[in-house]
């Protein structure tokens, strides 16, 4: 269940509770997230991200206009970013290559107000530089991402209505979405969350 469904899922699951079904029921949560490239306009404080249409069975709409990261990616590269931004001075995390430069920064980690899931926003922008007759010109491309996940905060709360209402277990997909996480605090508490459910 990703971090977008859990209203539709609760609904679904009532529907279930009367018939004593609950206990064949395990609830499967994600331990990763997904980024999604914001239509042109979008700015890095924006808190919905306008995407592209891409149909799916016959929706208009979908995420297949995104793209699946570990929860490790997700974390990690929040973590590099403010890292980057915090040792620059600036605000800004910068590389650079022959002809061009580029920069990123992240928005504070947001949590809806729903699911309480967090997210937040990316800003990436990069410049090509063109020397001609002495003349230096630049153009500047400018996105911003929207990235959303679940953590353990959120988990914890999936995981203790999964144990209130009798569900016969949880599992998250999949496991080995944490391995590369730099924090291993972070880590020892995503795992953790399962004692939510699993603890008497």
């Amino acid at each position: 269940m990703d971090s977008f469904s859990f209203f539709s899922c609760s609904s679904s699951f009532f529907v279930f509770i009367h018939t004593n079904y609950n206990l064949k029921l395990v609830l499967g949560t994600p331990w990763y997230g997904y980024h999604y490239p914001c239509l042109e306009g979008t700015t890095i404080t924006d808190r919905y991200c306008p995407i592209q249409s891409v149909p799916f069975r016959g929706v208009n709409c979908s995420d297949a206009a995104g793209n699946e990261l570990d929860y490790a990616q997700i974390r990690n590269l929040y973590y590099n970013i403010t890292q980057s931004e915090s040792d620059s001075g600036d605000g800004k995390n910068k590389s650079h290559s022959s002809g061009s430069s580029s920069s990123s920064f992240v928005s504070m980690v947001k949590r809806d107000v729903n699911m309480n899931a967090p997210w937040f926003n990316e800003r990436k922008s990069s410049k090509l530089s063109s020397n001609v007759s002495k003349d230096v010109f630049e153009n500047e491309k400018i996105m911003i991402s929207q990235y959303w996940y679940d953590d353990s905060i959120s988990l914890r709360y999936k995981y203790s209505w999964s144990k209130k209402y009798g569900l016969g277990g949880v599992g998250p997909y999949c496991l080995n979405m944490l391995a590369a996480l730099k924090n291993e605090e972070e880590k020892i508490e995503m795992w953790s969350t399962l004692d939510e459910f699993a603890v008497v």
